[in-house]
């Protein structure tokens, strides 16, 4: 069912992208909120996105205004949306939007997070390259330590923040 449901998401945005240019984007629900349908310029672009699930970089058209709406799941339209959001991809660019923060929160609100500069792969073959990024609305700035390798891989990373990408060696962790 999963890969039918990436098929269908993949010839929609084909279609949607052979006419101009695309970005590469990667998004991910990382809101404690339910599992929520997404619609982009008022097309269902995610159905039942569940919350600490991720899709693959995906081409969205670049260089054009963009409305993201979040839904309920099982929404009937883009009628339905609870949030919306307007964003613009850059062409030839990799970016991980991630949805965070609590809807009717004013302290946390719900919202997107973007990093502008996210990597397809690592810039060293030998290692692995990863990024951090700080979704927890509730926590406060957090340093991650790789158990029993290193103190502080990160630190002082505040929430909606992303990391640059660190460059580990190919190994087990415990962070």
């Amino acid at each position: 069912m999963r890969s039918i449901f990436m098929l269908l998401l993949a010839i929609c945005f084909s279609a949607l992208t052979a006419l101009g240019q695309t970005a590469k984007v990667q998004i991910i629900h990382n809101s404690p909120n339910p599992t929520v349908d997404v619609y982009v310029n008022g097309v269902l672009a995610l159905n039942d996105f569940a919350f600490r699930t991720a899709t693959p970089f995906l081409d969205l058209p670049a260089d054009v205004d963009l409305s993201v709406a979040v839904a309920p799941a099982s929404s009937t339209s883009v009628a339905d949306a609870l949030a919306t959001f307007d964003v613009k991809f850059t062409s030839g660019k990799a970016y991980v939007v991630a949805a965070s923060g609590l809807l009717g929160d004013p302290n946390k609100p719900f919202t997107l997070f973007v990093n502008d500069a996210a990597q397809l792969s690592a810039t060293d073959t030998s290692k692995v390259d990863v990024a951090v990024f700080h979704g927890s609305p509730d926590a406060p700035a957090v340093d991650v330590d790789a158990v029993f390798v290193a103190d502080n891989v990160v630190s002082n990373l505040s929430y909606g923040s992303f990391t640059s990408y660190l460059a580990l060696s190919p190994d087990v962790y415990d962070l």
